[in-house]
């Protein structure tokens, strides 16, 4: 009981240090979701001045382009009009060209051919003067010349024109811009309403928080004023403690008493046991005297058989006298003096009868006295046994109250075990409202399109939540009176417990030593009660034997009484038999000196084992040993018995006539004897039944003990098993927190890192900006000629947007690298959930 008090008092440490390190914990988490909602608003914040930036400088470039696109649908007539006269000055070059082609040709033929006489003879026409040949050497070489400026003015009508498309493709590109911005601008509205959503959420989200935590705060307060209380119980509990642990040393050093008590029982156990050896050596002495008892009874049966046989031939020859004398009555009148005188004879031989029976008496008041002697070891027999059973009744009835006091603490144990699993409940109750709570806020950030019915809900939530919560703290403050009246009352129990705990300790104390005992002499005393009670089964059967026996040798006295009524025997055969007797009863008063003896012998014993009742397996020996004493006393009882009925039989058969009344009354005896002889074998059986029910009941609290004992080692074994789990746990812990404040730094660093990137965006976008504005400021004033400044500026914007791609990438990464780290922190506070259950 002491080692679960403490457990219990430990149990309710961990409980209270464990709550408190989970509202840190839950302050800390609504600290650093405060924080996360705080950085996140100024991050939308920023994302939204962008983005309307953004939007603006879109918008004018959107005028801008809509500008150009309308003058691009909008030709001049005259651009079109020199586009038309190009097109027919290049075809009319292009003919005038090869005219030209054609003259020349043919006038370097004509100048090749002219002096060729052959050539003279055969073609018609005239030859040619040198001036004509001049002339028309001139005419090719301004036709050289004129084809050269044609040529000229073809590559520049064609540079023209091929700059008129590269116009065209640029307006075509515009045009396609100005589509591209028109989707941007559309998504950047969407990404407006939906940030503006996201931050009437957040916004709801912070005062939800705020709430939360004034609530929190007051719950702190609370828990902080509960814990005040708990420390004084607990300062109050360590007192208890104290004087606990100061009553433990007294009932070590009282153990430590019992230690050298039972050392002491242990010795006289030995003493003990050798006095067992010594009654065992009279018990084998006891049996040869039964033997020769035996021997004895056999031998007077047949001297009874051989007293039948005679009595047979006096009933003969008395019944043939009886005749002879009736019919010889009136013819011998002379035979009535002799007749006479044998009367006077006869009235002689009765007078030394009657100091026969004067004698008989004496030694019938002796036999008496014997039977008196017998009784009163008897009562005593009776007494001890009375005793034993009190004793047992008394062990019966502490044993009871013992089990009456483990029921009551198995009661009060799980009621602390329910009280425990009611706190754990509270604790898991708690736990799931908070995981609600995170749900719910997750189902908030997931009904972002629909704000203004979120809004409703969330304000009827809230309102639930303030009732919920209030609820809660009603509960949980008559949770916490409960608790003060649980200690109140466990403080009582704690009490009463000191009260009871020595006296159960000496008992569990006695009991362990006892069942120690009785298990190690368990093994000898069956050993020792079979080999009793297969000899006493033996001579009960024996015995049963020997009473049909004399049941019927006692019907056939009885018939040759009533014959031997009217028979007198002689008187020589009975002072033979009377000085038999008178030696018999000398040997049955050796024998009672020796049973006195036994009997003071026995009275020793008696003290001997008064002194070791406080041992119970002693105190069983010793009432096992009376038993068999009992049982050697009551053989020996019914072996006087039967030598007395013997002697009484042959003092009947001698003294018949004189002794009826002496019969009946030793009849009378015989059937008392009898009657107490079976009322002390039903007082045998009764305590041999008791004795089992003894051992059946030793045999029932040892199973028991051994249950209570297997059921607290295994227990110790679960403690144990739990101890090194929750050490591992907390090592687990430790490593975990380490772990999570690596993780800590590493987020730190990342959200450092997040913020250079956001430096960084912010300043590309004002590159941007910069680079938009001279883009404007250049087509407005130069377009033709920013082909390449435009081919530049696209370039950085390409290598920008992909710089920008990569950051978000890596933003990305990190978000979901925080993600990660959230749910491996959730599922580890699950598991330290889990384990501390």
């Amino acid at each position: 009981t002491e080692q679960l008090l403490r457990q219990e008092k430990e149990q309710l440490d961990q409980l209270i240090l464990e709550k408190e390190a989970i509202q840190q914990r839950e302050i800390n988490s609504i600290a650093e979701q405060k924080g996360e909602l705080e950085a996140r608003l100024s991050e939308q914040k920023i994302t939204l001045d962008t983005l309307q930036e953004e939007k603006s400088t879109l918008l004018e470039e959107n005028d801008l382009l809509q500008k150009q696109l309308d003058a691009a649908r909008e030709p001049d007539s005259d651009q079109l009009e020199e586009v038309a006269m190009l097109k027919q000055r290049i075809a009319f070059l292009q003919e005038e060209q090869d005219r030209l082609a054609t003259e020349q040709d043919t006038n370097h033929y004509r100048i090749e051919t002219n002096g060729d006489e052959a050539q003279k003879q055969n073609h018609s026409e005239k030859p040619l003067d040198p001036s004509q040949i001049e002339d028309l050497r001139r005419k090719c070489s301004e036709l050289e010349e004129l084809v050269s400026t044609k040529e000229d003015e073809l590559k520049a009508a064609k540079e023209h024109s091929n700059q008129l498309t590269k116009i065209e493709q640029e307006l075509l590109a515009t045009k396609e811009q100005k589509q591209q911005s028109d989707e941007r601008a559309d998504q950047l509205t969407v990404e407006m309403t939906d940030l503006k959503n996201e931050i009437n959420t957040l916004l709801q989200a912070r005062q939800q928080f705020e709430h939360e935590v004034n609530d929190f705060k007051g719950k702190i307060a609370d828990l902080e004023a509960a814990l005040a209380d708990n420390e004084a119980e607990k300062r109050k509990l360590v007192g208890k403690v104290q004087t606990l642990e100061g009553e433990i040393e007294e009932s070590s050093k009282f153990r430590d008493q019992l230690e050298q008590e039972v050392q002491e029982t242990k010795s006289a156990l030995e003493s003990l046991g050798q006095e067992l050896n010594e009654n065992n050596e009279k018990l084998e002495r006891f049996e040869k005297q039964n033997d020769e008892y035996k021997q004895e009874l056999s031998e007077k049966t047949e001297t009874v058989d051989e007293l039948r046989q005679k009595l047979e031939e006096i009933k003969k020859s008395a019944e043939r006298r009886v005749q002879d004398t009736k019919a010889e009555l009136s013819a011998q009148e002379d035979a009535r003096e002799a007749l006479e005188e044998q009367v006077t004879s006869m009235v002689s031989q009765l007078e030394q009868s009657a100091q026969r029976v004067s004698s008989l008496e004496n030694q019938i008041s002796e036999l008496k006295l014997e039977m008196e002697t017998a009784e009163l070891n008897r009562s005593a027999a009776e007494r001890l046994r009375e005793d034993v059973e009190q004793e047992l009744n008394e062990v019966k009835e502490s044993l009871e109250e013992a089990k009456v006091d483990c029921r009551e603490k198995e009661m009060e144990i799980e009621d602390l075990k329910r009280e425990c699993q009611r706190l754990q409940q509270e604790t898991a109750d708690a736990k799931l409202d908070l995981q609600n709570e995170r749900e719910r806020w997750e189902q908030s950030k997931a009904a972002v399109g629909e704000v203004e019915v979120a809004k409703q809900t969330l304000a009827e939530e809230l309102v639930q939540l303030r009732d919920y919560y209030d609820g809660q703290l009603k509960t949980e403050k008559e949770r916490y009176n409960e608790l003060q009246q649980a200690k109140d009352q466990l403080e009582g129990k704690v009490q009463e417990y000191e009260t009871t705990l020595q006296a159960e300790q000496d008992r569990s104390e006695e009991l362990t030593t006892e069942v120690k005992i009785l298990g190690q002499a368990k093994l000898e005393l069956e050993e020792s009660i079979r080999e009793l009670e297969a000899k006493i089964h033996e001579l009960s059967q024996s015995h049963e034997e020997a009473l049909r026996t004399e049941q019927e040798k006692s019907a056939k006295l009885t018939a040759t009484l009533e014959e031997l009524a009217q028979i007198k025997l002689d008187l020589e055969e009975s002072n033979r038999e009377r000085e038999n007797l008178t030696q018999k009863l000398e040997t049955v008063q050796d024998r009672t000196e020796k049973l006195t003896s036994t009997v003071q012998e026995l009275e020793q014993d008696k003290q001997k084992l008064e002194e070791s009742v406080r041992e119970r397996e002693a105190s069983v020996k010793a009432e096992k040993d009376r038993c068999n004493e009992l049982q050697v006393r009551i053989d020996e009882l019914e072996q006087t018995n039967l030598s007395l009925e013997v002697q009484v039989n042959a003092l009947r058969e001698n003294h018949e006539s004189n002794l009826s009344t002496e019969k009946r009354e030793l009849e009378q005896q015989l059937r008392s004897v009898l009657e107490k002889h079976k009322s002390l074998q039903e007082e045998h059986a009764n305590l041999v039944e008791a004795n089992q029910q003894l051992d059946q009941e030793k045999v029932q609290l040892s199973a028991e003990l051994i249950n209570q004992r297997s059921a607290l080692v295994i227990v110790e074994k679960k403690l144990e098993a739990v101890k090194q789990q929750l050490d591992d746990k907390y090592l687990e812990l430790d490593d975990m927190k380490r772990k999570y404040s690596s993780k800590v730094t590493e987020v730190e660093a990342i959200k450092s890192e997040k913020d250079q990137i956001a430096t960084e965006m912010s300043q590309k976008l004002n590159e941007f900006e910069s680079y938009r504005k001279e883009l404007t400021h250049l087509s407005q004033t130069q377009v033709p000629s920013m082909q390449s400044t435009i081919q530049q500026l696209e370039q950085k914007l390409q290598v920008s947007a992909e710089k920008l791609s990569r950051k978000t990438s890596e933003f990305h990464y990190l978000e979901e690298l925080c993600a990660r780290e959230k749910a491996t922190n959730e599922r580890l506070a699950h598991q330290l959930e889990e384990a501390k259950l």
